[in-house]
Order: C-alpha cells, then structure tokens, then sequence
C-alpha cells in the first residue's frame, strides 16, 4: 500500500494538478489588496533578443515554407512576449520543477484560470434586454459597414488558424491594416458575397478569422455599422445570450491580463 502511494505521488500528472491548484489558490484566495501592492513595485523586463527574433522567424520558415510578412512577424512577436509573462508569473509561484517541458502546461493552466475568473451570476432577461438596447447596432438592419482590413496573399488553412489565434491579442495594428467603407453592394462586386455575407452578419469590436474572397484571404475587425431600424428583441434573444456571454469572458480575461502585464516592462533589443 506504501509502495503505491509513493508512486502516486511521483506521477507528473499529480505534479501538475497541484501546481495548478496552487495557482487557483493564489489567485482566488489571496487578498486582492496584496496584488496590488505587488504592482506598486519596480516593473520587471522582458526582453526579446536578436536571436529570438530570428528564431521566430526561423520557425515560420520551417512551418510555413515562406518567409513572415511584417504584419505576422510583430503578431508573433507579441505572443512570445505574453508567454514570457505568463511564465514568469507561473514561476514567481515556485510552480516549477528545472523541467522546460512544463512550461507548456504551466501557460495552458495559467491562461486557463485568467478566463475562468468570471463572475459566476446568473444571467436573466433584463441582462440581455440591457444589453441589447446598448448595443442595438449590433442587432439592426445595416446599410454599411466600417472595418479594418489586412491582406493576406495564399495562406494554408494552418497559417489561417496561426494568425487568427495570434490576433485575438493584438486588437490594434498600426502601420499595418487599411480602414475600408463600404456598403453591401460594393461590398459584392469587389469581394464576392461570401465575404459580404460575413461582414454583414459579423459582430464589431472583433477580429474574424481570415476570409476567402475573390482577392485572397483577408483578415477584418468590425469597427462601426451605418444602420437602419433594430430587429426585435424576440428575433434575436440567441444572438443576444450568447453576445452577452462572450463578452464578460472576454472582458474578464482582458482584464486580468492587464493587472499582469502591468508589472512588466517590454522591451526589445535593437
């Protein structure tokens, strides 16, 4: 019985559960006046060297058979800085072992646990009523649409799915994207109704994943509608829920992440 006990507890999947655990705790628990007086001291830097870089790049390379265009040389730039983060939080929590093949599974669970911090109230009619009047664009008739618009030129389904995972942290790309109007007509005879069809059904304030249109794939963040008269509520209740739902995940999340990153200082080196 002592024999198997010991070796229950020598199993890296025991391991993990507990650091992840530990770091629930920490979270959860710990007062949230402690954290931040944490941040009230000297912010810590994070640093992506020359030879990272070129790693990044390198990796692409090796992934893609192509070399990365600016626009996906500064998405992966910025990933490889929140990892550095996140780790350094996970291992300012002891939450190591001098094993790298960890790392993996401590920013999988620390990740995680930011997007789990949610309140857990329930949502009720007068929530979505709410929230459907604050947003009523997002639930009218639309003449024309105001969005953000980076091309991409023969993409693999693979690096399709690379850069949309990699734009969900990066809602702003100066230098990098083109703002485009347009109305549904316009819309059709330059890129097709598929991507019509999308844009026009698409909720604003996100990036979509990249769109097949007559031009190539394009990447598109919704920034404003010009619209007419709103749907009825009752029409479109599903839409509304689920609207609802994802954005206080994904405002938690943000959230979250900012108290992090605000105790690190970023910097790249020239």
């Amino acid at each position: 019985m002592k024999t198997t006990i010991q070796k229950f507890l020598h199993e890296p999947l025991v391991h993990f559960l507990i650091f992840g655990g530990c770091i629930y705790i920490y979270y959860q628990i710990i007062s949230p006046n402690q954290v931040e007086t944490a941040q009230a001291f000297q912010k810590q830097k994070v640093v992506l060297n020359k030879e990272e870089i070129a790693k990044l790049q390198q990796d692409y390379e090796q992934e893609f058979h192509k070399t990365p265009n600016p626009t996906i040389l500064t998405l992966l730039q910025q990933q490889l800085y929140r990892k550095k983060v996140l780790l350094k939080e996970a291992y300012a929590l002891q939450l190591y072992k001098n094993d790298k093949k960890i790392d993996a599974l401590l920013l999988q669970k620390i990740d995680f646990i930011l997007q789990k911090q949610e309140s857990a109230k329930d949502i009720d009619e007068s929530d979505l009523q709410k929230y459907y009047h604050k947003h009523i664009q997002d639930y009218s008739h639309r003449k024309s649409i105001s969005f953000l618009h980076i091309h991409f030129a023969n993409l693999t389904q693979k690096e399709q799915n690379k850069i949309y995972k990699l734009l969900q942290y990066a809602p702003k790309l100066k230098g990098v994207e083109k703002e485009i109007k347009r109305d549904k007509e316009s819309l059709q005879k330059e890129y097709g109704n598929y991507f019509t069809q999308k844009l026009f059904r698409a909720k604003k304030g996100e990036w979509l994943p990249p769109i097949p249109t007559k031009k190539g794939y394009e990447s598109v963040y919704i920034l404003n509608y010009e619209t007419g008269k709103p749907y009825p509520f009752e029409e479109v209740e599903d839409r509304v829920y689920k609207d609802f739902k994802s954005e206080q995940e994904r405002k938690n999340h943000h959230q979250q992440m900012q108290k992090i990153m605000q105790r690190y200082e970023l910097y790249k080196e020239q």
